[in-house]
């Protein structure tokens, strides 16, 4: 990437989707797995692993 403002163009987190309680969040793509702690605060069960919903670079657009 060149030059100090190519960075901001690009999103490069991956998205992440727990598959019991639907929570979304974004995390850095160094991360390779996350994990959900609703059904532990529910009763006292395992984590949950979330699910890889979006992978790979996205541009982000800014209206000029």
């Amino acid at each position: 990437m060149r030059g100090p403002y190519e960075r901001l163009k690009y999103d490069l987190r991956r998205g992440w989707e727990c598959p019991l309680c639907h929570r979304k969040e974004k995390a850095d793509f160094l991360i390779t797995n996350r994990f959900c702690n609703c059904r532990q605060k529910k009763d006292g069960g395992p984590l949950v692993s979330m699910k890889l919903v979006d992978d790979g670079v996205r541009r982000v657009w800014t209206a000029p």
